[in-house]
């Protein structure tokens, strides 16, 4: 396991020479920017961390390491919701509450949630950007690593601290201050001296308090003080004992629920459970429906409306008559990667399908007069994606997904042709699903080999 320290200006790994002994710098390379003024360039943003790793990896050897990651506060963002009963649940609540803060640059953000035991109607919360989270974690996967942790600084400092006591770390002469207790998460940060000197409240319900410099300079039972050495050694006893934090590469939403982590399999809500009387108004309609009938018939002399014997002749529709949809070559392009999708779906479901060495479906052996109409619905879409975000969201899918790139010409324009393997075929509808929601992906061919269980998708990706 490598652990990584990523702040504003630097990225550090650090790394246990044998297990017994403790975690030491192995090498630090300087940002030749400063991520937070990146954070509106996510091609820039890409370029510096990638420099930055490929400086590390003349000193260390990625390939097929796992990685544990700190981030500096100062690139996240926090905040805290006091439950309310107007949503169902608290992770709608949070959102809507995030869409008020950052209005139109809302969906720009990742949050990862959580509650302390004891406290379930306050919810701490930290947002980080989307674009600084898929390209770090995208980065350390071209470079072979894979992100098995992905936490912030005051989360590692958090929870080796009690209630009645605070966190300290200081930065030149800037002391940030931490505390997690039943009632709130707060960080604060404090000087004495300069021109940010004062008490600067980043985010706490309750007023801070004041704080004596003579308390702080000194390590005492109250004010526990913590350099980056000590910081590294706690997250990997955290990692090590699978302790219970927030993590910027597991799923979006609540992940931990007084004080346990949430099983995202489990949709947690917090309303109360409410009787289904749908069952009961139904038969209560049934019974009334059929003494209105039985009124009615009875109230009639004439039966002959119920002679059913005496056809109605309905025109009938010639199907052949009704002109084909008309698909430009782009449309046309984009059937057939629908319809690959589609018939590759149909051959795993049939089991004599599964028994065979060898499953493909491509151009060739489509059927191109599907006529499911559904498909010709999805032609609408007008999302697009650039090729990092794509693979990127496929890693949230299977973290050990290999791929290819390879410069390509399609539609009549420069392309980006990809190859991706899975390693299994179990999540294939969410690749399906998203292979499907993108104007500009267009699936060519897809493979599975019951003998090695690889999944291989063809696609190639127009340029937006």
């Amino acid at each position: 396991m490598l652990y990584f320290l990523i702040n504003k200006d630097s990225l550090s790994v650090y790394q246990k020479i044998s297990p017994k002994k403790s975690l030491s710098l192995v090498e630090k390379a300087k940002f030749h920017s400063k991520l937070d003024s990146l954070l509106g360039n996510p091609k820039k943003l890409s370029s510096v961390i990638a420099r930055a790793l490929d400086e590390i990896s003349e000193k260390i050897i990625f390939a097929n390491k796992t990685a544990a990651i700190t981030i500096d506060d100062s690139l996240i963002y926090h905040s805290l919701t006091i439950k309310s009963k107007k949503f169902q649940n608290v992770e709608s609540q949070i959102e809507e509450e995030n869409k008020n803060k950052w209005s139109e640059k809302s969906s720009e953000f990742y949050f990862a949630a959580e509650s302390r035991k004891g406290s379930k109607n306050i919810f701490h919360s930290v947002n980080i950007n989307h674009f600084l989270r898929e390209k770090i974690k995208l980065n350390f996967n071209n470079f072979g690593i894979r992100v098995a942790y992905f936490v912030p600084i005051s989360s590692i400092l958090n929870s080796k601290i009690k209630s009645s006591q605070y966190a300290v770390r200081k930065i030149g002469t800037i002391y940030h201050i931490f505390g997690f207790n039943k009632k709130s998460f707060s960080h604060v940060e404090v000087s004495f001296s300069g021109k940010k000197k004062g008490i600067k409240n980043i985010i706490n319900l309750n007023r801070p308090q004041k704080f004596k410099e003579d308390d702080l300079v000194k390590n005492n039972l109250k004010f526990i003080h913590f350099n980056t050495t000590k910081i590294l050694e706690f997250f990997s006893n955290i990692v090590e004992n699978k302790d219970p934090i927030l993590n910027f590469a597991s799923f979006s939403g609540l992940q931990i629920l007084d004080g346990d982590l949430v099983d995202k399999r489990i949709q947690k809500t917090f309303k109360k459970q409410k009787t289904d009387y749908s069952y009961f108004k139904t038969a209560v309609a049934a019974v009334t429906s059929f003494f209105v009938l039985v009124f009615i018939l009875n109230t009639l002399s004439d039966y002959k409306f119920m002679n059913f014997e005496e056809n109605v002749n309905y025109p009938e529709i010639e199907l052949n008559d009704i002109k084909p949809l008309e698909l430009n070559f782009t449309e046309k392009s984009q059937l057939k990667s629908l319809i690959i999708l589609n018939d590759f779906s149909m051959s795993i479901k049939r089991n004599d399908s599964l028994k065979k060495g060898l499953i493909t479906v491509d151009e060739n052996s489509i059927n191109n007069n599907s006529k499911n109409e559904t498909l010709f619905d999805n032609l609408d879409i007008t999302n697009t994606i650039d090729m990092s975000l794509l693979i990127s969201s496929f890693y949230e899918i299977d973290n050990e997904l290999k791929y290819k790139i390879f410069d390509g010409n399609f539609l009549g324009k420069p392309s980006k042709n990809i190859v991706l393997r899975f390693n299994s075929l179990s999540n294939y509808e969410s690749i399906s699903d998203k292979l499907s929601s993108y104007k500009n992906v267009f699936v060519r061919k897809v493979t599975f080999s019951s003998e090695l269980n690889h999944l291989h998708i063809y696609i190639s990706l127009s340029k937006i």
